[in-house]
């Protein structure tokens, strides 16, 4: 109990008339930790929200929900129980689609509870487990650290207050206070990589060193410094720009990073905005693509998308009533200001149009003032937009003549009968 009560003091973490989720799946670790957390906290009738997955993978799961239940109304605690249906799982990548389904229904809980911290109860020997299997399959320092002690969670913080328990310890506290539990028998089995360092290369490696929790949780606090040191200079780098759904920034300002340091800090970057950790293993100078992310580089700066855009076909639209391109909400008007909207450009031209918005298709034309034609390619490029993000630029247009590309182009002929139309969005983006 006192590790307990110091990884709060420590960490300057708030107990007193915060809410918090405990997520447990009645084994020893989860049931050991919601034992220590109805007792650590001064209310935990108001103060402690359990959840609990049912993965239905096996025959028995329906006990876990049996002793949760008998657990909480002894002690008059709140439960949200959800069940895994069959139809939902998939027959590869279980594992992850299990731990996806488990944190949506965390996420749904945190928002209707209002919950402050959502709790784990991965231990030492999960982490032990977790630096060996992330050096097997990959070595990447990064992805040893995934099991960081605090970090955010929607609106909400995660904790993993047990790191510095060993599993030894968890089972003894159970033993103690007579804490029921139920083991899950797959745990016992060697069909997956993770079972068989547990059974066979944790207990060589304790034997060597019985500190080796301790080791463990030295290295992630080691690696935790080192992730603030490259924060902190990745964070001294000119803040890059959001523009088209996309991060953008100048390659001078990286002028002074490696290219392994550069990779790292697109990596921050995707971390920072999409909440991703993604790796690139394999780099050029010309594109990385992973994940569904993409960097590539042109006229000197540097862009990061997720996922691709397909062309959007053109659509009529209506002055003064909102629609949608690429996911934003955009509205033509002939009001100058619309409330809690900005403007994102205008055109001049006759009243009453019919228009219509959507994308640019390769090989349009643009008409000039002197009653030439452009090709759009040479007006994205003369404003450095790559090709891959032409099509997020919204195009307005009356029939088939092009009036408005967002960044990129407006109406250039001009007679006095003409009107201004005024474009806006709720959202905004550009170069810095």
């Amino acid at each position: 109990m006192k590790k307990l009560a110091d990884f709060f003091a420590k960490n300057d973490l708030a107990i007193n008339q915060k809410k918090f989720l405990i997520a447990t799946s009645a084994g020893p670790d989860s049931m050991a930790l919601l034992d220590m957390m109805r007792k650590l906290v001064p209310q935990p009738e108001l103060q402690i929200v359990v959840g609990h997955v049912d993965h239905n993978l096996r025959r028995d799961s329906y006990l876990e929900n049996e002793l949760l239940d008998r657990y909480c109304q002894k002690y008059n605690l709140r439960i949200y129980h959800k069940k895994w249906a069959k139809d939902l799982q998939p027959q590869v990548g279980i594992e992850a689609a299990a731990r996806k389904f488990r944190y949506d229904f965390f996420k749904e809980i945190i928002a209707s509870e209002q919950i402050d911290y959502l709790l784990t109860a991965h231990h030492g020997d999960d982490l032990i487990e977790n630096i060996l299997l992330k050096f097997v399959r990959s070595g990447r320092v990064q992805e040893m650290n995934s099991l960081i002690q605090i970090g955010k969670f929607g609106q909400a913080t995660v904790l993993r207050p047990l790191l510095y328990w060993s599993k030894q310890e968890l089972e003894q506290y159970d033993e103690k206070n007579k804490i029921d539990f139920i083991q899950d028998q797959t745990n016992f089995e060697d069909d997956v990589l993770r079972n068989r360092i547990r059974h066979h290369i944790v207990p060589l490696l304790k034997k060597e060193n019985s500190g080796l929790v301790k080791n463990a949780m030295r290295f992630l606090e080691s690696e935790d410094e080192l992730e603030n040191d490259q924060s902190s200079l990745f964070s001294s780098i000119k803040a890059p720009s959001y523009f088209l759904d996309s991060i953008t920034g100048n390659m001078a300002d990286l002028s002074g990073l490696s290219l392994e340091q550069k990779r790292r800090y697109f990596e921050w970057l995707i971390l920072n905005k999409w909440h991703q950790q993604v790796h690139f293993s394999e780099i050029d100078e010309n594109i990385w693509q992973k994940d569904g992310f993409s960097i590539f580089f042109y006229r000197h700066r540097f862009f990061i998308t997720k996922n691709k855009f397909a062309d959007s076909p053109m659509q009529p639209i209506q002055l003064d009533k909102e629609f949608l391109f690429r996911g934003k909400k955009y509205l033509v008007s002939l009001k100058e200001k619309v409330p809690q909207m900005q403007t994102v450009g205008f055109f001049y031209n006759e009243p009453n149009l019919q228009l219509k918005a959507g994308s640019v298709i390769a090989g349009e034309k643009l008409e000039l003032a002197n009653d030439k034609q452009a090709k759009s390619k040479k007006k994205f490029a003369e404003v450095g937009i790559p090709k891959q993000l032409r099509n997020r630029c919204l195009a307005i247009k009356n029939n088939q003549q092009i009036l408005f590309v967002e960044h990129v182009y407006q109406w250039q002929k001009f007679d006095k009968k003409y009107i201004r139309y005024n474009i806006f969005s709720n959202c905004e983006d550009s170069f810095k």
